[in-house]
């Protein structure tokens, strides 16, 4: 049983000789209307992978096990998820993102996306981040 609230659409690419040639996109859970109002508070108007892509590229840059084409694989899936949790963890409460940190002068405020969206007020650093107990793993 999938909550009401809860909007999922899929994007399927036609590729002949390698290029795109039609784009189909689907609406799984939803409706036309809440997804259309989902996408008026993002800065793309249209569904599309972009998001998940740069999501995935990221995870693969600092994770070794997520990497393409390479020997090294993750043994223990509970480390596995142990440290994709702290690689997740780390991109969003503790690294600084320069883009998310322009203001409207000239100069930069160190910003990570958890400040960006209020969840924090300060940047954490790895010492504080280890202070809490681990919910879940």
């Amino acid at each position: 049983m999938v909550a009401p609230e809860i909007n999922y659409a899929v994007v399927h690419k036609t590729r002949e000789n390698g290029k795109i040639t039609k784009v189909e996109q689907k609406i799984i859970f939803g409706t036309e209307e809440s997804v259309d109002e989902c996408l008026k508070k993002t800065i793309s108007n249209t569904i599309n992978t972009s998001y998940i892509e740069r999501s995935n590229l990221t995870l693969r840059q600092n994770d070794a096990h997520l990497q393409r084409k390479t020997l090294k694989t993750a043994k223990e899936m509970n480390y596995f998820k142990a440290k994709l949790n702290i690689t997740i963890f780390h991109y969003n409460f503790i690294k600084m993102h320069w883009s998310l940190s322009k203001n409207k002068g000239e100069k930069l405020t160190p910003t990570t996306p958890a400040m960006k969206a209020n969840i924090v007020k300060n940047n954490w650093s790895i010492e504080y981040a280890f202070m809490y107990p681990v919910l879940s793993v």
